[in-house]
């Protein structure tokens, strides 16, 4: 995209105006209005930069004319594609939690469900069973506490 620049005379000055930015310098001569527009261009777009108004004006312009420096557009590309991947990796965690945390409340419900139906003597027959299998584990416990107990005592 170009700048349309329009110099004109007035009585006893020159204006050098654009529409682009909407700025206007006036001279004595034409390159002097020319000379104060280019400064008070750049300082605007210095301003906007320094600012981070990039959003007051269009984009594409400023890309157009490469007046984003390479800085800032390697900046915002970066910033974009990283909002990217954390929204893209949120979906999938979430997902993927609500999938553990379905299945796994489908398998305590299945469970729970086979002693809801059972009698409290079925229940307490179960529970005997499986202390069976867990006695040999608390009589060594029971052992070691006492030899402990006891080998603190003579000490």
């Amino acid at each position: 995209m170009k700048e349309n620049i329009e110099i004109s005379q007035l009585k006893d000055c020159y204006i050098c105006q654009e529409s682009t930015y909407n700025l206007i310098a006036k001279g004595a001569t034409a390159e002097e209005a020319f000379e104060k527009f280019n400064t008070i261009k750049a300082e605007y777009l210095k301003q906007v930069e320094e600012y981070e108004l990039i959003n007051n004006i269009n984009l594409y312009k400023l890309h157009e004319e490469k007046i984003l420096s390479p800085k800032l557009r390697e900046n915002i590309k970066k910033n974009t594609l990283t909002l990217f991947f954390i929204i893209l990796w949120g979906f999938g965690f979430g997902a993927s939690f609500k999938l553990a945390f379905s299945y796994t409340s489908k398998v305590i419900a299945s469970k729970s469900s086979k002693f809801t139906d059972l009698s409290e003597k079925e229940k307490l027959s179960i529970f005997r069973d499986k202390l069976q299998v867990v006695k040999p584990y608390i009589m060594e416990i029971k052992k070691l506490l006492t030899e402990n107990k006891q080998s603190g005592e003579d000490e």
